[in-house]
């Protein structure tokens, strides 16, 4: 009877230190790609403003 409560536990602990280091990531990225304002390569900081979309073209705004 205590196996299955001690298996039970551990994967609960398992699942909460997995969950508790999905919440540590930061909102930080790093983008490979190039930034461009009218063909120059932009070497300021800049503000940008990121959506999801559920198409190339024609879709529906989701995030």
């Amino acid at each position: 009877m205590r196996r299955p409560f001690a298996l039970g536990l551990a994967g609960t602990l398992i699942l909460a230190a997995e969950s508790r280091s999905a919440l540590e990531q930061g909102t930080a990225f790093t983008n490979q790609g190039q930034l461009k304002n009218a063909a120059s390569n932009v070497t300021t900081p800049t503000d940008v403003q990121f959506s999801l979309w559920t198409a190339a073209t024609g879709g529906t705004q989701f995030g």
